[in-house]
């Protein structure tokens, strides 16, 4: 998906801000779908549970993206929140795709 952009200080009313908020929401929701393509694939190279849950690789993960966040000046609080929701969330779909595997 090719997206145009506009920079925010370019913008010059609500509806170009809003049309800009847009495309962004669709640039994520798009890499969130790509994103768990991705999740439902690994399940198929994991042997336990415990590697679906991969909790050591759930904190060096997110160790990584506090130390994007500072480089970038966001927010981490808000960023850890939300990996936090997505990461349970692929977990739970990625044991569901993983039992189904071991049953066939």
């Amino acid at each position: 998906m090719i997206f145009e952009m506009k920079a925010p200080s370019k913008c010059r009313n609500i509806e170009e801000i809003r049309t800009e908020i847009d495309r962004i929401d669709k640039l994520i929701i798009s890499t969130l779908a790509e994103r768990f393509e991705y999740v439902k694939e690994a399940a198929k190279f994991k042997k336990n549970p415990d590697e679906v849950m991969a909790s050591d690789r759930h904190t060096a993960m997110l160790q990584q993206r506090q130390d994007l966040c500072n480089k970038l000046n966001v927010d981490y609080e808000m960023v850890e929140n939300v990996y936090k929701i997505l990461l349970d969330y692929y977990k739970q779909k990625q044991l569901e795709i993983w039992n189904k595997i071991q049953k066939k």
